[in-house]
């Protein structure tokens, strides 16, 4: 009978034992885990914090602190440093001197009457001159069609040159209205806009700048490239847009 009342407390002992070394396991393999999870947060953290931008109204902490004193921005100053097409660079520009090269990107807020808005895409609207003075009107929505303002269509003019680029249709996604607020229900504008009938909602937008964007330096610059030189231009797109196609354009002021 103590025989097996030993052999029992053995039996007991030993499972215990493997349940520990199990659990042992467990725990160093979630540890394990645990570390590379905080190895890959600690990575992504740098990467957002290399393109980090703020903006009126954040609320901030200073990193030496960040359980101490927080503050909202209420003024914001970006120097920004550029590359140009050869390849040189300008550095400590101020961004008030930048100007974007297109009036409306995709992202972009717009307002139209009592409407807002975001921009789904924008489509170019082309001005081609040919060889022999015609000029003709293309948007890029629909390049088999074009408005000639100048001559009329031939067969024999297939080249032409690009002497003017702007936005000439504008895809936006209509949010709300403010005359919703006083119970107005009334119907979105058409999704299909004309750039005129839109207003940018861009309160800051020399705050806005990101790595990559593309755009125009003021000529007051001290840092700028001569006036004869000609600096090429491209204007971030989006990521369905530029698998189609690149648009390049030239300024010469």
């Amino acid at each position: 009978m103590d025989l097996f009342v030993i052999d029992s407390d053995s039996e007991s002992y030993s499972g215990t034992s493997d349940s520990e070394d199990q659990e042992c396991e467990f725990t160093d393999h979630a540890q394990s885990i645990l570390s590379s999870l905080d190895e890959s947060i600690g990575k992504i953290d740098d990467f957002l914090t290399f393109e980090r931008g703020f903006l009126h109204g954040d609320i901030v902490c200073p990193v030496s602190d960040p359980s101490g004193q927080l503050g909202r921005v209420v003024g914001v100053e970006m120097f920004v440093d550029l590359e140009t097409y050869s390849g040189d660079i300008i550095e400590d520009v101020n961004s008030k001197q930048l100007s974007r090269v297109r009036s409306f990107v995709s992202g972009d807020c717009v307002v139209m009457g009592p409407w807002i808005g975001r921009v789904i895409r924008a489509f170019d609207l082309v001005t081609v001159v040919f060889s022999d003075g015609a000029k003709c009107e293309m948007l890029l929505r629909d390049s088999e069609s074009g408005t000639w303002l100048s001559g009329s269509w031939r067969a024999s003019r297939d080249e032409g040159v690009v002497s003017h680029v702007d936005v000439g249709l504008v895809h936006v996604n209509w949010i709300t209205s403010v005359a919703n607020v006083w119970g107005d229900r009334s119907s979105s504008p058409p999704n299909f806009q004309d750039p005129k009938n839109l207003t940018l909602l861009s309160c800051f937008p020399y705050a806005n700048w990101q790595l990559g964007d593309w755009c125009t330096l003021s000529a007051g610059h001290d840092g700028s490239l001569p006036s004869e030189d000609r600096q090429f231009v491209l204007e971030k797109l989006a990521v369905e847009e530029a698998a189609e196609r690149q648009r390049i354009g030239i300024v010469r002021n």
